[in-house]
């Protein structure tokens, strides 16, 4: 446990030294070696960091608030590796100051490549949210049933509580066997065997209108449509998300032609620009972690730019997300459950950062120039090794998101010089290295 804090001390370009700590042995070790020592109570609700050590925001928080000491740069070092020196300390810092990037961490050679792992997953859900236009664009559509049938509602009282029409969507009429625009220009459709038939409500008989499943499909022009659904008020989903929160309201759904199961539906915040997804529970038959893609769908039919990624591993309450609505129909979306055992619908290669490899019908490594015909032909990768983090003072709250984005440069850490001793195990290891060095010595 002295190793650590001698190399510490002994490094020549550390300006001050200070040690925050929950345990008295630690705190002892350190005064003992003259060095600025605080024991802090450690909030783990606040340490929200998957890199940095446990205590970093706690130590950091108690450094500026009540020590008030001001810094421009601070290096985060673990006491759990005893292999660390002062040269490396030294190095690391100098290497810092020459960076371009805001951040240097500690890294080791990853054992497993991304190369060889595969993601799998189950399919829970796909579909199309079709978004929803404003209520002002429901009556007309309402009138056209009034004028071929006898409703028992008037056409307030359906707008009012029961229906929604979607945005215009592409879609192909005549592709559909549907040539021109019918005298009523809306359709229900239909399933016979494996064709599908759009049928114009105006064929159906007055009688025979109660048992017309939903939705209706309208013609808006040769290669635009839009859907008229009914809702029900009782409706699982729309109740509950409603219960919860009243400044939420329906913006999109996805429905099934029987309209007897709906899968997800989409709400927005009135008072702001945020989404949120909501699924059926009933499709969730794992707690697993869960991930959601979505991608926006233009009105025109190609796809817009920007697929939205979400994973969780709760997906029964509603999803927020942000995504610009202008001239978007709908979404395109897909939840998949990361399987757990050997059944998978889908299987994802995780390969490394594609500017390691270049060429079209040959990959070759572009630090060496040879052909990758196997794992051991790739460059390596590296993952955080957890000695130590260098930052400037105002990236501490984004520490993980500069990470994760690239702002941040590394330090390889050798075998010789790279552990963290967390159990027994840990520490035989340890023993191990120091024994195969002092014999090499």
């Amino acid at each position: 446990m002295l190793k650590p804090f001698e190399s510490v001390l002994n490094a020549r370009k550390i300006k001050k030294v200070i040690i925050f700590t929950n345990d008295n042995s630690i705190c002892n070790l350190s005064k003992s070696l003259n060095i600025d020592s605080y024991m802090i109570d450690i909030e783990t609700e606040t340490e929200k960091s998957e890199l940095l050590p446990l205590g970093t925001y706690s130590s950091v928080r108690y450094l500026q608030e009540i020590l008030k000491v001001d810094f421009w740069n601070l290096m985060i070092l673990n006491f759990r590796n005893p292999l660390i020196t002062p040269d490396l300390i030294d190095e690391a810092i100098s290497k810092f100051k020459l960076s371009k990037t805001p951040v240097l961490i500690s890294v080791k050679k990853s054992i497993d490549h991304p190369v060889q792992l595969n993601a799998y997953y189950r399919i829970v859900d796909v579909g199309f949210i079709h978004i929803f236009d404003n209520d002002e664009a429901i009556p007309p559509y309402l009138q056209i049933l009034n004028d071929h049938f006898s409703m028992k509602h008037t056409p307030n009282q359906r707008f009012n509580l029961l229906y929604k029409v979607t945005r215009p969507f592409y879609f192909d009429w005549e592709a559909r066997g549907v040539q021109q625009k019918g005298e009523s220009g809306m359709y229900i459709r239909t399933y016979e065997g494996l064709s599908i038939r759009y049928i114009p409500v105006d064929q159906i008989s007055n009688d025979t209108f109660d048992e017309i499943l939903r939705p209706l499909w309208i013609y808006d022009s040769p290669d635009k449509a839009r859907i008229l659904i009914q809702f029900n008020n009782h409706e699982k989903l729309y109740s509950e998300v409603s219960r919860v929160d009243k400044n939420l309201r329906l913006a999109g759904s996805a429905f099934s032609d029987n309209f007897n199961h709906i899968s997800s539906l989409l709400f927005k915040d009135i008072k702001g620009v945020e989404y949120f997804f909501t699924f059926n529970p009933e499709d969730f038959s794992s707690s697993h972690s869960h991930v959601l893609r979505a991608l926006p769908v233009g009105s025109s039919g190609p796809l817009e730019e920007g697929i939205i990624e979400i994973e969780a591993d709760d997906f029964s309450e509603p999803i927020p997300f942000q995504y610009e609505d202008k001239d978007i129909c709908g979404i395109v979306y897909s939840l998949l459950n990361v399987a757990q055992d050997d059944t998978y619908d889908l299987c994802e290669p995780f390969p490394p950062d594609e500017r390691l490899w270049t060429g079209s019908t040959k990959k070759i490594n572009v630090k060496t120039g040879k052909e990758i015909m196997g794992r051991q032909d790739f460059p390596d990768v590296f993952e955080p090794e957890g000695t130590f983090f260098i930052m400037r003072a105002d990236l501490i709250s984004s520490f993980d998101r500069e990470v994760s984005k690239g702002n941040a440069d590394g330090l390889i850490m050798e075998e010789t010089n790279s552990i963290q001793i967390k159990s027994r195990f840990d520490l035989l290891r340890y023993r191990a290295i120091i024994r195969a060095s002092s014999k090499h010595s």
